[in-house]
C-alpha cells in the first residue's frame, strides 16, 4: 500500500492537484461579491487567506522533510544493492555448487571432503548486519528475507563443521549419504530465497535507473 507522501510523489498527481486548486480558487473568487464588502468583510477574509496560507506551509515543511528523508533513504538502498547484488549471486552460484557437491556423494559418485566443502562456506561473500539495516526501506521485506538467507547460511556451515568434528554420520557410506541428504535439505530452501531477493534487487535497481531517467528527461524537456 502506498504511503501518503509516495501518492503525491507523482508528477500526475501533482499536477491533477494543481489543477484542481486553481479551479477551486477561481471558483471561490467568482462566487465571493467583492463589490458589497465591508472593511470588516475585508478584514475576514484576509485572515481567512492568511490561516489557510499558514497551514498549507506548515504542511508544505512537514511532508518535504519526510520527503528529503525518504528519498535520502531510498538513495542509500541504492548505494548498497549496487554493491550487493553481485555478492547475492555469487553467493547463490556458490551455495548452487556446494549443492551439487553434496548430491554427488548422494549418489556415490564421488567421496566429500568436507574440510573442503567447510571451505567453499568460509569464501562465500555474505552481507554485514550494516548492509541489511540500508536495505529496510525496499519493499518486499528484502532486508529481512537477506538477513534470513545469511544466517541459514552459517547454520549449515557449523552444522557441517559439528558433523566434521564429531563424525556421527560419516564414518561410512550410509551415514555419509544421510547427512548429505539432511544438509541438502536445509541448502535447498536458502538458495530460492537468495535467487528470489536477487530478483527483487534486480527490480529495485532497474526501477529507480527508470525514474531518474524520467526526471532527466524531464530536466531536458523543461530547458529546451
Amino acid at each position: 500500500m502506498k504511503t501518503i507522501i509516495e501518492f503525491f510523489e507523482s508528477p500526475m498527481m501533482r499536477l491533477c492537484i494543481l489543477i484542481s486548486l486553481g479551479m477551486s480558487g477561481i471558483a471561490v473568487y467568482n462566487w465571493i461579491p467583492w463589490s458589497g464588502l465591508t472593511p470588516s468583510d475585508w478584514g475576514t477574509w484576509i485572515g481567512a487567506i492568511g490561516t489557510v496560507a499558514t497551514l498549507a506551509g506548515t504542511i508544505w515543511l512537514a511532508t518535504s522533510e519526510q520527503r528529503l528523508r525518504k528519498r535520502a533513504e531510498r538513495d542509500l538502498a541504492l548505494i548498497t544493492v549496487a554493491g550487493l547484488m553481485w555478492r547475492i549471486q555469487a553467493v547463490e552460484t556458490g551455495l548452487g555448487g556446494i549443492k551439487c557437491e553434496l548430491d554427488s556423494g548422494l549418489r556415490g559418485e564421488v567421496f566429500n571432503d568436507y574440510h573442503e566443502i567447510l571451505m567453499k562456506f568460509e569464501l562465500l561473500p555474505l552481507w554485514t548486519p550494516t548492509e541489511l539495516t540500508a536495505l529496510v526501506s525496499i519493499e518486499n521485506h528484502v532486508a529481512a528475507r537477506l538477513a534470513f538467507c545469511g544466517e541459514t547460511v552459517v547454520s549449515i556451515k557449523q552444522f557441517i563443521a559439528q558433523e566434521v568434528r564429531e563424525q556421527r554420520y560419516i564414518r561410512n557410506d550410509l551415514g555419509r549419504r544421510l547427512f548429505n541428504t539432511m544438509a541438502t535439505n536445509r541448502l535447498v530452501p536458502v538458495i530460492d530465497q537468495t535467487g528470489d531477493v536477487k530478483d527483487d534487487c534486480f527490480l529495485f535497481w532497474n526501477s529507480c535507473r527508470l525514474n531518474e531517467s524520467f526526471r532527466r528527461g524531464r530536466r531536458t524537456a523543461s530547458r529546451d
